[in-house]
């Protein structure tokens, strides 16, 4: 399942890094941040826990929003 994620204040890549971390920590199959529409993009299990992702990022000081789940068309 693809999982995508906006999330405001995202500034240089040690702001990706650190997103793109926690989503592999949290079990995230492959993780992609586009800088240009500040867009997450995981490849997760069903099982996956979309809204620990969420508050995880939150924790790093960053605005998350769920777009939804398998957007692939609109990327």
């Amino acid at each position: 399942m693809n999982l995508f994620i906006h999330v405001d204040g995202i500034r240089c890549a040690g702001c990706v890094n650190s997103i793109l971390g926690k989503a592999e920590k949290l079990g995230a199959q492959r993780a992609e941040l586009d800088l240009r529409t500040n867009t997450l993009k995981v490849l997760c299990s069903e099982a996956f826990e979309e809204n620990r992702l969420i508050s995880e990022i939150e924790k790093l000081g960053y605005t998350p929003i769920l777009l939804g789940k398998e957007l692939e068309e609109l990327f």
